[in-house]
Formats: C-alpha cells, structure tokens, sequence
C-alpha cells in the first residue's frame, strides 16, 4: 500500500504525511529494475518482450490489444475487439465498483484530484529514476496537477510497445 489511511470516508485528498515512503520507493525501485532486466535479456528472449504501460491500454484498448496481437504474430479476435468495445468505452460508466464497464482513458488520471501537490512532489522526488524512464511528465504546481487536459503520460523512448 502507497499510503496510510486513517480514515477512508475522508474526501479530502491525501497529503505527504499518508505517503508511505519505504512502499513508494520499493514499487519504483522495482519497475526501474525490471526496465534495465531487458537490457540483458538472453538471445531467446529478444523480440519476445514487450514493455507496456497501463495508461498507454487505458488510453487505446483496441489499438494496443491490435498491437499486441501483431506483436505475438496472430490475428485478432473480433470477440475480444467487441468485448474491449462495449466495457472501455462506456458513456455512462455503472456506480457499481466492481463493475467491468468504465471509461478506461478516465482512470489514467483518477488519482490526480485524490492527492495534494505535497504528495505528489514526495512522490515525485523518490520516484524521479522511473517516471523518467517510463516517460511521464512531472508537475510543479497546484494548476499543472489540478488541469486534467494537461497529460503527464509523455512518450517512453521509441514505440509505446517496447519490443526487445
């Protein structure tokens, strides 16, 4: 867990105190290491690794899910397409937390308004090694983290499948 939650019905965003600094550092100290495991895969594994973030799915389901097809060397399957369809793209997602059905492009940034800039520069600061390497955008004020059309999911270096 990122955070230590005292009280969970409690609107108001969460502040650095709630960061749990050891959690935060272990998670991206983690996706740091398994980025640089790729650069010393074995022969056998080269051309079968691909390295996807959850924003760039969220963002484009199908056309991901697309590329993944191509990149596995098979044809999509049109059950897959529809299904990906009718429950990432839902105009009026269900109140029902377990639901299936939701806009995915809306949960990249679901956490932004959950958190104050003061978590967020915490978190940023022991997090700088990978959100660097995985491309997103850092913020350095209280409007940048706040403006939901100002994306922080950038570019990674190359394709937004990252095929050894």
């Amino acid at each position: 867990m990122l955070f230590r939650v005292s009280n969970l019905h409690h609107a108001a965003p969460f502040s650095d105190e709630f960061v749990d600094e050891k959690a935060v550092e272990v998670l991206c100290k983690h996706m740091v290491e398994n980025v640089q495991t790729q650069d010393g895969v074995p022969d056998w594994l080269l051309g079968h690794y691909a390295l996807i973030r959850y924003e760039d799915v969220a963002m484009a389901p199908v056309a991901m899910t697309e590329r993944l097809y191509n990149f596995i060397g098979t044809e999509g399957d049109d059950a897959v397409f529809d299904w990906l369809e009718k429950n990432t793209n839902a105009k009026k997602p269900s109140k029902n937390v377990f639901s299936r059905r939701r806009n995915s492009r809306d949960t990249v940034d679901a956490w932004r308004p959950k958190l104050r800039l003061s978590a967020v520069l915490k978190i940023q600061n022991i997090c700088r090694d990978a959100l660097k390497m995985f491309g997103y955008r850092t913020v350095q004020g209280g409007a940048e983290l706040t403006n939901l059309s100002l994306s922080l999911v950038g570019d990674m270096e190359g394709n937004l499948v990252q095929i050894s």
